[in-house]
């Protein structure tokens, strides 16, 4: 799931609003959403 919200992220195709979304369903974790945006997750 990480590549795909990755991939999707860096093509402009999801938020970071989305990304916070798969942090609270547990489809990522907030260290792979740092990683992904560059930005602490905050709930």
């Amino acid at each position: 799931m990480y590549n795909t919200l990755l991939r999707l992220y860096t093509s402009d195709k999801l938020s970071e609003q989305g990304l916070a979304k798969a942090v609270s369903n547990g489809w990522i974790t907030p260290k792979q959403y740092k990683e992904i945006t560059g930005d602490t997750y905050t709930e």
